[in-house]
Parts: C-alpha cells; structure tokens; sequence
C-alpha cells in the first residue's frame, strides 16, 4: 500500500518505511493501521517514519497514540523524521505515553537509519 512497505539497505538492514507525508487524511489513516498490525506481527521490528511537512491535529495525535502498543525493551524501535521543534516534541511526548525511549526525532532519513542500525 502507498505510505507503507518494508525496505532493506545495501547492507540488508530490513525495516518498515511509513512515509505519511503525501497521503490525504484517509490513506493517513490506513498507513496506521497497517503499520500497527506490521508492529504487531513483528515484535522488535525497526520503522523509519517520515512525517515531515506534515499538519499534525489532535485527532492524529490521538489516533497514532493508541494504534501503537506499550513500549517493552525487547519491543520495536521507531526513528521519526519530523524537521521541527514541534513535531520533535510531540515524537518525545508520544515515547513518553508508550512508556519508553524507543522512539526518537531526527531531522533525516540518515540520521534515523543510523539510530535504528544502533538499536
């Protein structure tokens, strides 16, 4: 589906690419929905998020909120692509409810992939 597929780099590092950037609110809520069941499927899994550029409302926040289960330390790790002070702290907030430090902003998609090759 548009917004959601696994990738791998050349190194075979394989993670779930949800880019939300260029989606209407109705794929912006089917990309959810299918990255949470991926989530689900693979406990520990790596997602890279692209969201920058994008309006956030607290309809969204809320959605993304509880589509995403409690953070556990074997759980997935998330980097989020979110250019911005705002979208920075609203990816802190979110790692804050879920109950850990496995979700991080970062300004590029570089930056991102590094910190989920780390985890």
């Amino acid at each position: 589906m548009p917004g959601c597929e696994w990738r791998e780099d050349p190194d075979g590092f394989r993670y779930l690419f949800v880019d939300y950037r260029s989606l209407d609110a109705e794929g912006r809520y089917a990309a959810l929905r299918e990255s949470a069941e991926e989530l689900a499927a693979h406990p520990g899994m790596r997602s890279l998020v692209e969201v920058s550029d994008m309006e956030f409302d607290p309809a969204w926040f809320k959605a993304v909120k509880d589509a995403n289960p409690r953070f556990t330390a074997e759980g997935p790790r998330v980097a989020v692509v979110c250019a911005g002070r705002e979208p920075a702290a609203r990816t802190r907030l979110l790692a804050f409810l879920a109950g850990g430090d496995q979700s991080r902003p970062f300004d590029t998609q570089d930056e991102a992939l590094a910190w989920l090759k780390e985890q």
